[in-house]
């Protein structure tokens, strides 16, 4: 019966090879969690229906139109369409939204929202994700953006760090 034998340097590449995947994978799974890019919005609210039921609940109906810059040298316009639903304290119930977004070379992304219930109506947080996109975008479907957004009268500033 014969037994197998390496010698050290063998041994030394197998163990580096290990230590090496095993890095490369932990690097990637922290990776994933890194921002990916940020992004600042300036918008302005348009065509606001609202009705006002008899319990003092209010279904609120807009548009955003506004312009966006990112930290991945991305630019352009953004057009949302966005529900609101206050109950009788005018805190906020539920407020959903889809928007559209098209950059500097006309390449589009989309995405599905909501701001974080209960919160106030000049000072709000939320959270998106990007659902589809054209080119550049495709790889960022899925990605989830956290915002924060302040509103002066009927314009909306935001600020936003995207993750996968």
């Amino acid at each position: 019966m014969k037994l197998l034998t390496f010698n050290s340097s063998v041994l030394k590449l197998y163990f580096f090879l290990i230590a090496l995947v095993l890095i490369t994978k932990i690097s990637l799974c922290n990776e994933e969690k890194k921002i990916l890019f940020s992004n600042e919005l300036i918008g302005k609210q348009i065509d606001t229906k609202t009705f006002i039921l008899q319990n003092g609940r209010k279904y609120t109906s807009f548009r955003v139109d506004g312009g966006f810059k990112t930290s991945i040298n991305k630019y352009g316009t953004y057009e949302c369409s966005v529900n609101i639903i206050n109950n009788q304290d005018n805190k906020l119930e539920k407020s959903d939204y889809i928007c559209e977004f098209k950059d500097q070379d006309k390449l589009r992304f989309w995405s599905i929202g909501k701001r974080l219930e209960g919160s106030e109506q000049d000072v709000a947080a939320g959270k998106y994700q990007i659902i589809d996109g054209e080119g550049f975008w495709k790889k960022y479907i899925g990605v989830e953006c956290l915002y924060g957004i302040e509103y002066v009268d009927k314009f909306y500033f935001s600020s936003q760090n995207c993750k996968k």
